[in-house]
């Protein structure tokens, strides 16, 4: 027995030590469950802050943080007008991981904001402030750099070149602030949001941003496949806004967009050309009927406006994404509830018939682009086919 007291009073010694290293095992495991990574999204949450927030494996967003203005406000012993760029080093809101699906996952917050990432090609991550006005500020790397574009609209780039938009919808405003990030000032209802653009921003990226910015656009449709299979993710930028989409089959797309207010809107709608092979002729449909073709964004918007009937555009230089898609724009001239589809045509010889280019010009503002500039009319009238399509989905989940 005596010998074996020393062997003992080892073991309990190698057990004690190995304890703490046992913990610490479980907890790097327990914060790898709280990651989120999809197929072109990843961030993890740590307390008050997402943090690491990467598209295609490029970190856009160091930290972002939400809190609301109130408690900023009584915090910084400030009240009434002050200078947005002065808003910094924000105590965010209680953060944690939140329900997730296919393309989408939410993160939970203390307050009325909430937050979604969507598993996209643009990679768009949505702030809604919710009933209460929210400050949100966004650090980006060492090595980026971050610009104004507008009242509305920040423009970040990389070191390694890739670029992206921070975009308020509604009431508020977006800018860079005293320690070079990026600051949002959102009022009740309003959202940020972020969307990749890759390493070229091109006149349809910044088409599609304004339509967003002034409430032209009330949702993004994107279509694309992931691992094999079609998947289907919608982004809603208004609060009485519903889309739902889904692929018909393999030349058809439909979609079913509800708002509770009649004015016309914009959805617009990416489709990967591995969902859809565009041929000769591209065909959308909406509520059953042939949709026009609009030879400028400026006159789908009109038909948004006061226009006679519902309209679509295609722009297939509207993201600069590795995955090759085409963007349909479709205008609906009135709401509460419709449905679209885009229909591409297969070619006798099996492949796309998608080549050209878009080179419709802009002038500033989302009513820049002329009519020359509308190569591949075929995948044209497919997508409008697709946007049908996916108008019918939404309604079905509603």
């Amino acid at each position: 027995m005596n010998r074996m007291a020393p062997l003992l009073a080892a073991l309990l010694v190698v057990a004690s030590v190995a304890t703490p290293a046992a913990a610490a095992v479980t907890a790097d495991r327990t914060e790898t469950q709280e990651a989120y990574a999809g197929t072109h999204v990843s961030y993890d949450v740590q307390d008050d802050a997402v943090v690491d927030y990467t598209v295609d494996n490029e970190t856009m967003v160091e930290s972002m943080r939400v809190e609301s203005q109130s408690n900023y406000e009584s915090r910084a012993d400030v009240s009434g007008e002050f200078d947005l760029e002065t808003v910094v080093e924000l105590d965010g809101l209680g953060l944690e991981m939140g329900a997730s699906s296919t393309t989408q996952a939410t993160v939970q917050t203390e307050g009325s904001a909430s937050i979604v990432a969507h598993d996209n090609e643009d990679g768009t991550l949505v702030v809604h402030g919710g009933e209460n006005g929210q400050f949100v500020e966004a650090q980006v790397s060492s090595d980026a750099e971050a610009a104004a574009a507008s009242d509305d609209r920040v423009v970040v780039e990389t070191g390694n070149g890739t670029t992206g938009t921070f975009i308020v919808v509604g009431d508020g405003n977006v800018t860079v602030n005293e320690a070079g990030n990026v600051t949002a000032e959102l009022g009740s209802d309003a959202s940020l949001v972020f969307r990749e653009s890759g390493e070229e921003r091109t006149d349809g990226e910044e088409r599609v941003e304004r339509m967003i910015a002034n409430g032209t656009a009330t949702a993004e449709v994107y279509v694309e496949q992931q691992d094999g299979e079609t998947v289907e993710d919608t982004v809603t930028y208004g609060q009485d806004t519903t889309v739902e989409a889904a692929q018909e089959s393999e030349h058809t797309v439909n979609m079913t967009v509800e708002r509770s207010q009649s004015q016309g809107k914009v959805v617009v709608t990416h489709v990967s050309d591995a969902v859809v092979e565009a041929g000769d002729s591209v065909d959308v449909m909406v509520d059953g009927e042939a949709a026009a073709q609009a030879e400028s964004t400026s006159e789908l918007r009109a038909a948004t406006q006061d226009g006679d009937e519902s309209m679509y555009y295609v722009a297939e230089d509207a993201s600069a994404q590795a995955e090759a898609s085409t963007t349909v724009m479709v205008a609906f001239n009135h709401f509460s509830e419709r449905t679209a589809s885009i229909q591409g045509e297969e070619t006798t010889d099996g492949t796309d018939g998608t080549d050209g280019d878009d080179s419709d010009g802009t002038d500033g503002d989302d009513s820049d682009d002329s009519g020359s500039g509308m190569p591949g009319f075929g995948v044209t009238t497919a997508l409008a086919a697709l946007v049908g399509a996916a108008f019918v989905a939404v309604r079905a989940r509603s």
